[in-house]
């Protein structure tokens, strides 16, 4: 990467940190793109060479989570065609860890994202929802296409997608937002074992 090119790249993942400290402090709406480039240290017309609006800002945010839990998911084509129960835990674990993994380490972007998409209308809800679904129905093939269903007697594929990413979603916001303490290893453990057992009672011995 030419000097040219490395400066370039590091003034855009400025703009971008700026605006996301910005956002959690002020909100997506009261944010104006004067509040960013002061954060960032930089002349108002440096901001609109690498951005045109806030709104660009917000959608590259979700474009990235997007590209990361797609790749999550892509990453291992047939997970849910797993033989044996063994295997799925160890495939299903990574990618939950995975997914986790992404979260914290954006947590603060990610934090933007499920706060302004729940809590606010307009372009995030928007952008959050259009994140979600589409997570959703990428995992949701993922388990309709597998042998495994049969092993696990999933009735709705959709359904089961659906349950699985909320419980990623709502596990990092309580666990890294809300309580400050996210043990990646630990919480992957739990849930993967959670997903495929859920509260069936445990048979007395």
């Amino acid at each position: 990467m030419s000097v040219t090119a490395s400066h370039k790249a590091t003034t855009r993942q400025n703009i971008l940190d700026a605006a996301i400290a910005i956002f959690r402090e002020k909100g997506f709406q009261k944010t104006r793109v004067s509040d960013i480039v002061s954060a960032a240290g930089l002349a108002q017309g440096t901001f609109y060479l690498y951005f045109k609006s806030k709104e660009d800002i917000a959608r590259e945010i979700c474009r990235n989570f997007m590209d990361s839990f797609s790749g999550i998911v892509e990453a291992d084509h047939n997970i849910f065609e797993s033989k044996t129960i063994d295997e799925l835990n160890s495939r299903l674990r990574q990618m939950v860890f995975s997914a986790l993994k992404v979260f914290k380490n954006n947590a603060e972007a990610a934090e933007i994202v499920l706060r302004e998409g729940i809590g606010q209308g307009g372009l995030f809800k928007e952008l959050y929802e259009n994140l979600i679904i589409r997570f959703i129905e990428l995992l949701g093939e993922k388990i309709a296409n597998g042998r495994s269903q049969n092993m696990l007697g999933i009735p709705n594929p959709d359904t089961a997608a659906v349950f699985i990413v909320g419980l990623v979603e709502r596990s990092f916001f309580f666990f890294m937002v809300m309580r400050k303490d996210l043990n990646i290893d630990v919480i992957a453990d739990d849930m993967t074992s959670f997903i495929l057992h859920g509260l069936a009672l445990q048979s007395q011995q």
